[in-house]
Parts: C-alpha cells; sequence; structure tokens
C-alpha cells in the first residue's frame, strides 16, 4: 500500500491519502488440497449442463445422462484399476470413506476398526462413528506404518475372535510418503479381516490397480485431479455389495441412493482420462524442484526423502526460516 497526498491537497493536515494496491503474481501449488479445473474437466461439465433429464429416466433425456454417467464411471475406473461395476459415485471422499468404515463395519459385525496414526480425519473420524473401539498403529521415522504393530494387532483380533476393520492411506496428504500398501495387503488380504484404503492422494499418481488388489473397499475423489468438487467414488468388491449408508431410490446399484449428477461425473471421468497422461511429467518436475532447492541451500531438509514418495509432492523446511 502507497500513501500519496492529494493533488493540490498536500499542505492541508488531516487529508486522506490514496491507496493504491500493487498486483502481486502468485503460483497456485496446493494441489493436493485441490487442483485447479481442468479444461477437459470444465468442457465435459458445460456439456452435460446443457441437457434435461433424470438418468434413471428411461425416455431419452434420461438415457442421454445415463450413457455420461456410464462413461464417465468407465473412465474413472480405467484410472483406478478397476471393474465398472466396482465404482459407486458418491458426493465426496469423505461419504466414500464414511461408508466403507461406519457401513464396512456394520456389514462384516467388525469388533474393532485398526488405523495409522497418521490417517486423515476422514478416516479417523468415520473410525469414532462406528462407536468401536479404535487401535491405532503407530508410524516409524520415514513416516510408513509399522507392519510389526499391524501384525500384532491381527494377530490380538484372532486371540479375541473379532473382526477387525483396518482403514489406512495410500498416500499422506502433506508428506507425499507412499504407505507399503503391498506388505499391508498381505497380512490382511488372506485373513477375514477388512482392509480399507484411502486412495485419494494416489489417485492420477500411482498405478493403481484395485481389481487385483486385497482392499475391499478403496476411496478416490474427483477436485484433487482437476474435477470440480463434490464428486468422489467408493470401489466396491462383489462380497462388500451390501455396505451402504444411504439407501435412497436405488442409485448406483442400490449402493448409494439419490440422483446422481452425470455433470460432475462426466467431469471426474474427463479428469481420470486426462490424469493418465501427467504422472510421469510431474515425476520430472518434481526432481527439479528439489534439485533447485539444494542449489539455493544444502540445508534444505526435505521429508520423506529417503522413502518412497509419490511424483508431485515436495514437503522441504529450511532451519531459521518460519513456514
Amino acid at each position: 500500500m502507497l500513501w500519496r497526498p492529494i493533488p493540490g491537497m498536500e499542505g492541508m493536515m488531516g487529508a486522506q491519502p490514496q491507496r493504491r494496491q500493487m498486483a502481486k503474481e502468485s503460483i497456485y501449488l496446493d494441489h493436493n488440497a485441490t487442483a485447479p479445473l481442468r479444461p477437459e474437466a470444465r468442457a465435459a461439465l458445460y456439456a452435460a449442463l446443457d441437457l434435461t433429464g433424470n438418468p434413471s429416466s428411461v425416455h431419452a433425456h434420461g438415457r442421454k445422462l445415463r450413457d455420461l454417467i456410464e462413461t464417465g464411471r468407465s473412465q474413472v475406473a480405467r484410472l483406478a484399476g478397476a471393474e465398472t461395476r466396482q465404482v459407486v459415485f458418491t458426493g465426496s471422499a469423505t461419504e466414500a470413506l464414511t461408508q466403507a468404515v461406519v457401513g464396512g463395519a456394520r456389514t462384516f459385525s467388525a469388533g474393532a476398526v485398526a488405523i495409522s496414526a497418521g490417517e486423515h480425519a476422514a478416516v479417523a473420524k468415520a473410525a469414532e462413528a462406528t462407536g468401536l473401539p479404535i487401535w491405532t498403529i503407530p508410524l516409524s521415522a520415514d513416516g510408513r506404518i509399522d507392519l510389526d504393530q499391524l501384525r500384532a494387532a491381527l494377530q490380538r483380533a484372532d486371540e479375541e475372535n473379532i473382526t477387525l476393520l483396518v482403514a489406512v492411506h495410500w498416500v499422506n496428504n502433506e508428506t507425499g510418503v507412499v504407505q507399503p500398501i503391498g506388505p499391508i495387503s498381505v497380512l490382511v488380504g488372506p485373513t477375514r479381516h477388512t482392509l480399507v484404503i484411502d486412495a485419494v492422494q494416489a489417485l492420477g499418481k500411482l498405478d493403481l490397480d484395485f481389481a487385483a488388489s486385497a482392499a475391499d473397499m478403496m476411496a478416490i475423489s474427483g477436485h484433487k485431479i482437476g474435477a470440480p468438487a463434490g464428486i468422489g467414488a467408493l470401489l466396491v468388491k462383489g462380497h462388500a455389495d451390501t455396505v451402504r449408508l444411504i439407501p435412497g431410490g436405488g442409485q448406483e446399484q442400490g449402493r448409494r441412493g439419490g440422483t446422481e449428477s452425470a455433470a460432475l461425473i462426466s467431469a471426474f471421468g474427463a479428469a481420470a482420462a486426462a490424469e493418465r497422461m501427467n504422472m510421469e511429467i510431474a515425476s520430472a518436475l518434481t526432481r527439479r524442484v528439489e534439485d533447485g532447492l539444494r542449489a539455493l541451500t544444502p540445508d534444505v531438509v526435505i521429508f520423506g526423502e529417503s522413502t518412497d514418495r509419490v511424483g508431485n509432492v515436495v514437503n522441504f523446511a529450511v532451519p531459521g526460516i518460519k513456514n
């Protein structure tokens, strides 16, 4: 803000100064919170908004919207490595995780919920909402789930003869650290226990293969990959078909009631199709950023540097400089 006297009134006491705001150029980097709307998603959104009808209607107007939904479902399924019938659209990933954790705990008669110490609030609050005991699995120094402690929790559940619902994130939203989902799946998959994965930060950044994984359910989000906010999905294996929180009118194969938003689903699908082409580009740019930081100061600390991380996150600190 610059203070300047009004011309002709420089000598007058009490004259109010003029204000001039200086424009600042900013670069948006907080894609893990929400990614900018992709042009492909915007185009799909607007095209769908021009159509009128209910996708559950059998007339031509409804069938057009149903076609958009099923195209979007196929595009999202390809990015997540899922079968199209395994994709259940929701209003957000938080809703999907709540349906998976709360609904899953009811459906499979869980006796306790196991989560890691680094879970997003969407998982932690859903675990609390079950009303069941919560077993917290600690993290190692590099931010990864302690597999020995998880193994001990599974053994404890077997000894107590209860079903354990295990809910863990794949990628940390702040550090980008990738959890050992392979070993976790080996531990939980062959058992009678239930595995729910929060894959919100993994979608489009890692090669996902839900259909071949040991996960019973997996949650993903649209606005993390350039779709609008307000659309997510729960990926569900066949044996978990009965998991639901919103019965409604039988939409989404009876697994999530409420009229679907063809516009949001179409935009989610378009963003998913575009995201498949950008994974390698993000990793290369991240390496350039880290090299540039090291060139600026050798004291920079890059969190999670020694472990697996997704290619779009650089979480760093410089001694003596506050966030």
